[in-house]
């Protein structure tokens, strides 16, 4: 009897997991490859989580996180879409729309940021990145990296996603100090 229930459960596990390999992917990844132009395959975004998880040890860091991949962050566009009167303006450069991947990535005050960030990892690592939002948002790195760079990486980055969380709505002009 006992090895019975051992093949039911080994059974049940493989057909919940063919059935549930549809429903992983999330309308927040499909967005995301929408974004970056590309599509991001499932084995990918295990990735990103389970490297991420592993390395990043801060609650605040793994919140961060979180947030991000689910698109957590209120933008000047689903505001807009909310309150019809707000305008869908993005708060820092005042010019395009404030879309979540533009507030995080392609606004030109935000790209400073990146780019500030981006020679700071340079600096600390050696080590060169391609200088994609994949790689600065998600920590979805193409090329192969030691685990003590990919360790700054993440944190540097994830540092950097929260200082801007925390001036969501400022119009700063990045500075390095």
């Amino acid at each position: 009897l006992g090895s019975e229930e051992k093949f039911m459960s080994k059974m049940y596990k493989i057909i919940l997991e063919e059935y549930m390999v549809d429903e992983t992917v999330k309308s927040t990844m499909i967005k995301w490859a929408q974004n970056f132009g590309r599509e991001i395959r499932l084995e990918e975004w295990e990735k990103i989580w389970a490297v991420n998880m592993k390395i990043i040890k801060s609650l605040a860091f793994k919140e961060n996180i979180y947030k991000l991949f689910y698109r957590w962050h209120l933008t000047p566009a689903k505001i807009a879409k909310i309150y019809p009167g707000n305008p869908n303006i993005c708060w820092k450069c005042k010019e395009e729309t404030g879309t979540y991947f533009h507030c995080w990535w392609s606004c030109k005050i935000v790209k400073k940021i990146w780019i500030m960030v981006y020679k700071l990892i340079i600096e600390i690592c050696g080590v060169t990145v391609e200088f994609k939002a994949e790689a600065f948002l998600l920590g979805l790195i193409s090329k192969e990296m030691d685990y003590h760079s990919r360790c700054i990486f993440l944190n540097v980055t994830t540092a950097a996603r929260i200082l801007m969380a925390r001036n969501w709505k400022k119009n700063l002009t990045p500075r390095r100090d």
